[in-house]
Parts: C-alpha cells; structure tokens; sequence
C-alpha cells in the first residue's frame, strides 16, 4: 500500500503532510487511478485534498462528456463520471472516517478562463511549439501534444483547427490559475496529477512548477491490474530506464525474476495484451510471409534481408518535451528510411519495411503516406513493403530476416530476446539498460554497423530487465477491478457506463422506426 514516506518526497515538501491531487481526466482507468491514491495514502495517515475540475474547464480534451450537457441531462444522465467519482469518494471518505476533502470544483469558477485568442500569424506547428503563456514554456508543447494526439497525425494545419488551438489553450490557462490559487491558499507537500502531458494537467505542472512544490504523476502500470506514481512522466525514456535498471538490479537473484522476465516476450509472441494492445501480432499468413522472403532474398546479390520496423509518427510529436536525448543526422523515420535504403542499397542487401499495425487508428493521410510509400518515390522500387493492414505477425517476420532495424519500436529490443541483431535509428525506452542493440547516430555510423551484421554480438539475456520490467512496474490496485484495459469497477461502481434510461431507449427506438418508415416511402416495394 503506497504510504507518505514511500513517495520520496524532498525534505523540504515534507513539513506538511496535506497533499493535493488535481485532476481533468475521467477515462477509466485513470479517473478510478486518481480515488485509488487518494485512499491509499489517507489510509496510511496522509491528509488529502481531491479536485476534478473536469466539470468547469472548457470540453475539448478527448473524454466522456456523458452528463455534461442539456440534453444528456434530459435523457437522464444527471452526472458526469467525475462528479460520480467525486462523490462516491466522499462517502467512502466519510464511512472509513479517512482524512480526505473532496472539493466543490464550482467555488473554483472564476478561475476559469476563456478568452484566448489565437494570433492568426502563427503557421507552423514550430510557432506553435515556440508559443508561451505568463512566460511559462510548457504552454506551446502541451497545445501540440493535445492537438497529434486528437487528430492522430504529425502534420497539422494550424487554420483548419484556430477554435480547437484556442479551446485548449483556455484549458491550460484555467488548470494553471485554479491550481496556482489552491497552492497559494494551503500548503501542500506534493501536487498529484495524471500523466502531466496533456493542455489539462500541463498547466497543473506549470502552476506547480511556479510555487516550488513536487509533481507526482500517475499512469497505468505493467498490467491493467498495476499503476505507476512516481516524480517524471512516463514518457521520459532516460529515467524510466533508469527504474527498469534499478528494479532488476535488486531482484536479479530471485528465484522468479528470471521467469517473469521470460514470460513478457513470450506473452508478447503468443498475441498476450499485457499493458497495451500488441499491435505487433496478428493471425500469421505463412505463405504470404515466405514467399516475401524468398523474394527478398532472391534480389539479394549477398543473400541478406533486414527489416525495418517504422512507429508511428503523430506519437513523437505528442512527447517531444520530455522524450529526448541523442542527436541523429536524418530528421525523422521518413529521412531515416531513405538513408537505410541508400545503405541497403549499396551493400547489396534485400529491406522489407513493416508498417506499422496500429496505423489502422492514425489519421488518413498518415495512413496513406506510409502504405502508399513505395509509389510515391523511385527510391523505394526495390524494397518491399508489407502493409499496415496486413495479417502477417512482425514476429514470424523478425525470425525469418537476418537483422532488425527498428525506429523508436518495442521490436527493437524484441528482436535482441529472439537472438537477431538489432540496430535502433532513434532513442527507445531501452537503449540504455545495457541490452545488444546498436544506435548509430550518422550515415557513416549506420553504414559500418550494417557492414559487419553478420558479426554484430548478440546477447538476448540483456533483454531481460526491460521484460521484468514490463511485467511487474507499478503498485497493485487494491480498491479498482480492472475488467479489461479501459473498464473496470472502483468499489463496485462503474464510472464510465452509463444504463440505457426510459427516454433514451424510447428515443431510440422511435428514431429507428422512423428511418424505417422514411425508406418506404424512399424506395417503395416493385413486388406486384
């Protein structure tokens, strides 16, 4: 059970022990994760003040706006999820007599802004990135971060979104005021928040930033039975691994550690969800993939076929704060493309590209640049691309080439515990655990690792602490019943699924006859 000591905190935020969890959020899990930590910790003495402002900042975000408006209200929806949750902690506060104030978030109103007005001179996402708010840096980044993730691309034209920019722009300004006057009003050792990426919590971090007071944020742990709250974002690649390397180091003699270790990339071959959908697996079509293969090789003067395995590119844009670290000459997954195919090319190698499955959820235009690749440039002629919707598994295909190269994918360090040599064109959440993959960071780099792939050491145990890792991060729920990655109960209520009401089942069904009536008349029977 997660206790005030056990989080950490630097002396000086430990004078009081009241902590504040501020939230925007209300997808399940991590609506439930918020009340989770708000009892854990008052459990084991901690004061807590809990606020969902969900209700009074301006709906933009992707969330479940069910019992926001006038007409959900109507149809019987009297609550939004977060006033649900906001009560029920109440009353769980008050039975168990625990020390936790859930507060009223309409006396935190007036705080709430929406008068910003984008300026209509402002045209690339650079600008946009570059813009601040009361000099506070984090504004720009939490905007773009919001906007990729919402319109699930990396390319975004500002002027087709100018209401959508200036929406969450007010969110951040309004979670920056409201937070920035509750630390200013109560001392507070720690601020808690979700995720700390998006326009609704960024602004949190900023006030918080401001009044010297730590930043805890909460996300989904290993499994969708776990949770993480720790002092940086999930996102930051160097200090996660940091963890990953520091849990493995202290269970590295257990018994167990190796097993549970092994059992994540076998989970992950065999198809297994474990913290996320594996977009990597899918029904294997063997014929398919073999006479791929087989092809590749035959246009092979050296018999050598590499893989590369692309990301999505809308998902670097969304954490480009924190996700940050070496300095590489090609730009982006496109730039690096060609640069290997030149390379490719050159050594008288074969190169299949696997798109990404989870492309299917991105954007049209995302998904039309990168399964559409090889008509759009003769660079791409002899290399062969298996689409984003096709059914081969990326598994079958990592064991059947004979090396990997990846760009920011899980199957980088995948393709290290199936023994391939593995060669990485951006930082990943592993390259610095002391695993086999090699990370060029220039063309001439890249060209001599490629070189010498026959040779490259393989060592697929170092591979190890990012699986343990993967399988055991996080604290167990105690409170939350997960039933699946995005449903669950928190004490026997469920948040986000709202009952079929009278009105809305007589509503819906009235609109189903009449579209049945319409037809008739629309398209009347030709039998005689």
């Amino acid at each position: 059970m997660l206790s005030f000591d056990s989080l950490n905190l630097p002396a000086h935020a430990c004078k009081s022990k009241r902590i504040l969890i501020c939230e925007a959020w209300n997808l399940t899990p991590h609506l439930e994760t918020g009340l989770e930590i708000a009892i854990q910790l008052a459990n084991s003495g901690s004061s807590i003040d809990y606020l969902h402002i969900g209700d009074i900042i301006p709906n933009f975000e992707l969330q479940n706006h069910r019992g926001a408006g006038k007409r959900e209200k109507l149809l019987g929806y009297w609550m939004t999820p977060q006033a649900r949750a906001s009560s029920v902690l109440n009353q769980l506060s008050n039975k168990l007599k625990l020390d936790i104030r859930v507060l009223d978030p309409a006396d935190y109103r007036p705080y709430v802004y929406s008068s910003f007005k984008l300026d209509r001179n402002l045209h690339s996402l650079d600008q946009l990135l570059a813009l601040t708010w009361s000099e506070s840096p984090l504004f720009g980044i939490s905007i773009v971060s919001t906007l990729a993730s919402m319109i699930r691309d990396s390319e975004i034209n500002l002027s087709e979104h100018i209401p959508l920019i200036e929406g969450l722009a007010n969110i951040y300004i309004s979670s920056f005021n409201i937070v920035s006057h509750l630390l200013a009003s109560t001392s507070y050792s720690s601020l808690i928040l979700f995720n700390g990426r998006l326009t609704s919590v960024k602004g949190m971090v900023a006030a918080s930033t401001d009044a010297s007071v730590p930043v805890l944020y909460h996300e989904r742990g290993a499994s969708s039975s776990r949770f993480v709250l720790q002092s940086y974002q999930t996102h930051d690649a160097l200090k996660v691994q940091n963890h990953m390397l520091s849990q493995w180091n202290q269970n590295v003699h257990l018994e167990q550690t190796h097993s549970i270790a092994n059992s994540f990339f076998h989970n992950q071959s065999a198809g297994k969800d474990t913290f996320w959908t594996n977009a990597a697996f899918n029904d294997a079509n063997y014929s398919e993939l073999s006479s791929i293969i087989m092809k590749a090789r035959s246009c092979s003067p050296k018999q050598i076929v590499v893989a590369f395995f692309p990301s999505c590119d809308d998902e670097f844009l969304s954490v480009g704060d924190v996700f940050q670290g070496k300095k590489y000459e090609w730009i982006d997954q496109l730039e690096a493309l060609s640069v290997l195919i030149s390379i490719i090319n050159e050594l008288g190698f074969s190169l299949i590209v696997r798109n990404h499955p989870g492309l299917s959820s991105k954007s049209t235009r995302l998904q039309l640049q990168w399964d559409e690749l090889q008509a759009s440039d003769q660079i791409f002629d002899d290399v062969i691309f298996i689409p984003s919707t096709s059914s081969i598994s990326s598994y079958h295909l990592l064991d059947g080439v004979d090396a990997v190269v990846s760009y920011g994918s899980t199957i980088g360090i995948e393709a290290v515990y199936r023994s391939k040599p593995s060669i990485i064109m951006c930082d990943a959440f592993y390259d610095s655990i002391g695993a086999t993959v090699y990370q060029p960071t220039n063309i001439q780099e890249l060209k001599e690792t490629l070189k010498s792939i026959q040779d490259l050491l393989v060592v697929p145990e170092s591979a190890l602490p990012f699986g343990y890792h993967s399988m055991t991060n996080g604290h167990k729920y105690i409170y939350y019943q997960p039933d699946g990655l995005y449903d669950g109960t928190f004490c026997g209520h469920r948040f986000n699924h709202y009952p079929v009401t009278p009105l809305h089942s007589f509503l819906s069904h009235s609109k189903h006859y009449l579209r049945s009536c319409l037809s008739l008349f629309r398209y009347p029977s030709t039998i005689q």
